[in-house]
């Protein structure tokens, strides 16, 4: 697949990006399959695209509509947090409660 910029993938598009496989978390953060912290990326960057999705960033390796629209609510709230500035501690401690939260969901269990 083409290279293209980092700034131009959808919100939970996985890329091939410095030898790893990612994920776009926000539109300047993602994190490597494996590590659930976040990297600043920029939107720069060259990354290679995975084949998981469609051009029009729909997914093709079976997510449902539910744990998709979860993943957008996601990543709109760490959007939204961001511009909040809160201190690192506060924001990936909310950040955590939010992912474990929307994984647990789309997976089916009860979130407490």
């Amino acid at each position: 697949m083409a290279e293209q910029k980092f700034g131009h993938l959808p919100l939970g598009q996985r890329f091939s990006w410095r030898g790893r496989i990612w994920q776009k978390t926000s539109p300047l953060l993602a994190c490597a399959e494996g590590d659930d912290q976040p990297r600043i990326i920029p939107r720069s960057a060259s990354v290679v695209p995975a084949d998981t999705g469609t051009a029009d960033g729909s997914r093709t390796d079976g997510e449902d509509p539910v744990s998709l629209a979860l993943l957008r609510v996601r990543q709109e709230c760490l959007e939204k947090m961001e511009l909040l500035q809160l201190p690192q501690d506060q924001f990936e401690a909310i950040r955590t409660i939010l992912i474990q939260a929307t994984e647990n969901t789309a997976s089916g269990h009860s979130v407490q």
